[in-house]
């Protein structure tokens, strides 16, 4: 008597499906990964929420323990086996591969909230490479996450508040510039899980509060302490200075009885890297439904928390074929080439990976940065009216707005040249366009200023 074989609980693939029983990230019965680090691969890696992915927050995904007090989302391994995965990717996966021998993928060691919209939509900007004249240009906009006007420090955000909410934090303090998005951002998250933010910033403080710092007290900030740019010689020492004082007032708050959590001006590398990693698998979804895949990806460097993710998503799911253009909107390129390979190292150390690293794929260009930080410069205020009167969106003047500029001027040399398709990623910003200090340079005389040359 013949034995039928046995039905698989996975969902079905061909040889060439990333997701399927043949897959190389899955692998076929005792593959690669184990069940178990695939399903927590899986868990924490996919951005889809939903039949798709994950649960939502609507369907569920995130229900509050008893007594009103979240706790990170989880979920059985049997929920996980009958999800619905994705479907196959452009470029072959080769995680397992790359797993450290003896080692195993640690995802399940980060805790992670939802509390963004995803997918963020994936936008083409049909114009603007007219203009150019190549390659297609699209945008992917974190800017629409969902939350209080969007940026990229939500995907970030969930991982800290999920750690925050593992030890039982009553506060979050944080730091950040004036016209901090991190610091509304962070205020943002914290009040959905019903967590006070104090915030200290740098800078001096203003008679009416406009911009970022405006949405800050909607908001409903607890404290903000403020940290005068006088006393230092230095942009580096002056955000010291601000980071040791939110450790000052850490420690004040543990003295009162509370439980802080320290988020750092632009979170954790750690938390930046495995979230951006996340998004890089997000567009690589997008983009296989449109039959492309991504070659350039163009993102402003700050902190470099999401160049290090993106890149980190380039080596796990297209071997590093995906081009990360990282332009500086403050600090040297050397300098941040070397942040970023520490931050690499220690993510691809602490999920187990055996990868390298080639120096060709940390690029950052740090001629576009002007004067200094947040300070405007003519080729920003450039790309901010092309992008608003070419594709009616909003570009903000201290990332976005500098990162375009670089785009446009590396585009214009041929920088991108046999590139068949370049993502813009949106990191968000645009209250920061509504401060004082912008008004000024868009703005002059009650005449606006001309259109750009184009």
């Amino acid at each position: 008597m013949q034995r039928r074989p046995r039905r698989s609980s996975r969902p079905r693939g061909g040889p060439s499906s990333q997701w399927g029983p043949r897959s190389p990230l899955l692998g076929r019965r005792g593959g690669f990964l184990s069940r178990k680090s695939r399903l927590r691969l899986l868990q924490w890696l996919s951005p889809w929420p939903g039949s798709r992915g994950l649960p939502s927050l609507r369907e569920g995904g995130i229900a509050p323990p008893p007594r009103g007090r979240h706790r990170p989302h989880t979920s059985s391994l049997e929920q996980e086996k009958s999800r619905s995965w994705p479907s196959a990717k452009v470029y072959p996966i080769l995680l397992g591969q790359n797993r450290r021998k003896g080692g195993d993928v640690q995802l399940g060691k980060v805790p992670r909230i939802r509390l963004g919209e995803y997918p963020t939509p994936l936008a083409e900007l049909p114009n603007l490479t007219k203009l150019l004249g190549g390659p297609r240009i699209f945008m992917k906009r974190e800017d629409l996450v969902g939350i209080a006007l969007g940026g990229n420090k939500v995907r970030k955000l969930e991982y800290a508040l999920a750690e925050a909410l593992a030890q039982r934090a009553t506060v979050i303090v944080t730091s950040g510039a004036v016209q901090s998005n991190h610091v509304r951002l962070t205020i943002a998250c914290a009040n959905r899980l019903g967590l006070r933010t104090v915030a200290v910033l740098r800078g001096e403080k203003p008679e009416v509060p406009t911009g970022n710092l405006l949405l800050d007290h909607i908001l409903g900030v607890a404290e903000i302490h403020w940290v005068d740019p006088k006393d230092y010689a230095t942009r580096e020492e002056l955000v010291r200075a601000t980071e040791a004082r939110a450790e000052e007032l850490a420690e004040e708050l543990r003295r009162r009885g509370e439980v802080p959590y320290v988020i750092p001006n632009g979170c954790k590398p750690l938390h930046s890297a495995i979230a951006y990693a996340g998004c890089v698998l997000e567009l690589l979804e997008q983009m296989r439904v449109l039959n492309l895949a991504p070659d350039v990806i163009v993102t402003a460097c700050g902190t470099a928390g999401t160049q290090t993710g993106l890149i980190l998503g380039s080596l796990l799911f297209a071997q590093g074929q995906i081009r990360v253009v990282g332009i500086s909107v403050s600090g040297k390129a050397e300098n941040l080439r070397a942040r970023i390979r520490r931050n690499l190292e220690e993510a691809i150390s602490f999920l187990g990976l055996k990868l390298s690293v080639p120096e060709e794929l940390i690029e950052v260009y740090d001629g576009y940065v002007g004067p200094g930080y947040a300070i405007p410069t003519a080729e920003m205020r450039r790309a901010v009216e092309l992008l608003a009167r070419k594709e009616g969106i909003l570009l903000d003047p201290v990332y976005t707005g500098k990162a375009m500029a670089g785009l446009l001027d590396l585009a214009e040399k041929g920088a991108f040249k046999g590139a068949e398709t370049l993502v813009f990623l949106h990191t968000g910003g645009v209250p920061a366009l509504f401060s004082e200090a912008q008004a000024p340079v868009f703005y002059s005389s009650g005449e606006t200023f001309p259109g750009p040359a184009v």
